[in-house]
């Protein structure tokens, strides 16, 4: 028998990726934003004190933050309303997500998801 955390965060992480994909088709996101929020969103995983975080908060709560924070890389004119209304959460939701995000960004990792 597997490691059921090891399973239940794959499981986890899958499902953000459905919203991503679900937030693509929806929005019509550039192929771009969509590989930059996939590797900001395995970064998060990886981080074992965002990974406990992230873990508890629902998979669109997750994707549409790092949905948000791609797209304002690449400075695609997107609201946090358009992208709440495509996966049914709320905008306060997104913000609350979107900036424990921001706090975990060291000048590194900025340097990596923003370059």
């Amino acid at each position: 028998m597997g490691n059921p955390l090891k399973e239940m965060t794959d499981y986890h992480y899958q499902k953000c990726l459905e919203v991503i994909s679900k937030l693509e088709r929806r929005l019509r996101l550039s192929s771009k934003v969509v590989q930059r929020a996939k590797v900001i969103l395995k970064a998060i995983f990886e981080d074992e004190k965002m990974k406990s975080y992230i873990m508890r908060k629902r998979p669109e709560s997750v994707a549409s933050a790092v949905v948000y924070l791609a797209a304002k890389i690449y400075d695609m004119r997107i609201t946090q309303k358009e992208i709440c209304n495509a996966v049914g959460i709320s905008e306060y939701t997104l913000r609350k997500v979107y900036k424990k995000i921001i706090e975990w960004l060291t000048p590194q990792k900025v340097v990596e998801f923003f370059t």
